[in-house]
């Protein structure tokens, strides 16, 4: 399993934006996750992060950083929630059927509801901070 490099510094999203330009290029990386999650791409329905990234674009070219996000996160929110409730229908229903779900199982299926159907989408920037309100999405 590979994880992220640490930081160099941490920004916890309020950082000073410096006045000076900076030196080199400006490095923008956009993951679909954290580090402790898992992305969520559901077959045969085309959803990814990637696909919600697109999507927009195509609709909105050159959103600036902000809007980019707010959007990939929104949309991603909405889908997962989707699922998770799906899947707690589905585990409902087959308790009806079964019976109601063995205790040992119960913290295996609460920690995939709560861990694996979360996905925060991450973006870095380096080699510091960027102005998300006036950097556009320029691919």
């Amino acid at each position: 399993m590979c994880l992220s490099p640490d930081a160099d510094r941490y920004c916890s999203g309020f950082c000073k934006i410096s006045s000076e330009s900076p030196k080199g290029a400006n490095v923008v990386c956009i993951s679909s996750c954290k580090d402790s999650q898992t992305t969520l791409e559901i077959k045969g329905k085309g959803y990814s992060m990637t696909n919600v990234l697109i999507e927009y674009c195509r609709r909105q070219p050159n959103p600036t950083l902000k809007e980019l996000m707010l959007h990939v996160i929104h949309e991603t929110r909405k889908i997962t929630t989707g699922q998770r409730q799906s899947y707690a229908k589905e585990v409902k229903s087959w308790c009806k059927k079964h019976g109601p779900i063995p205790p040992t199982h119960s913290p295996a299926i609460r920690e995939y509801l709560d861990k694996n159907m979360k996905q925060d989408p991450q973006l870095f920037s380096g080699p510091g901070p960027v102005d998300m309100e006036n950097v556009r999405w320029a691919p």
